[in-house]
């Protein structure tokens, strides 16, 4: 399976939460350059590779994971926290215990 930050990006929920599109991301991703480092929550192409990264690590293939990912990412007591690694200690911790069972496809 492989999700792509071209899936991920028009399910993101821009409802809640506020991106800024910066065609530099843009280009850094499609030409393998972004780095691990550093996740900017703000820039929407940023959030869409890492939770596609993070799908494609752990197997996830369902809508609610993009949306629960991406709730984690925003939520208040890791707002401040920006490290990737760290980031995904914590979506890990927390997604795979609070997550039953979805029906929607994605990612192929």
């Amino acid at each position: 399976m492989f999700c792509d930050f071209k899936n991920i990006k028009p399910l993101l929920q821009k409802n809640l939460y506020i991106y800024h599109w910066y065609p530099s991301s843009k280009a850094k991703i499609l030409e393998g350059k972004i780095d691990h480092i550093k996740l900017n929550k703000e820039d929407g192409y940023e959030v869409a590779f890492f939770i596609a990264e993070f799908m494609n690590k752990h197997d996830l293939n369902m809508v609610k994971y993009v949306y629960a990912i991406e709730n984690i990412l925003h939520s208040s007591n890791i707002i401040s926290v920006e490290s990737w690694e760290d980031l995904v200690t914590e979506i890990e911790n927390r997604l795979f215990h609070k997550i039953d069972v979805g029906i929607y496809y994605i990612c192929y």
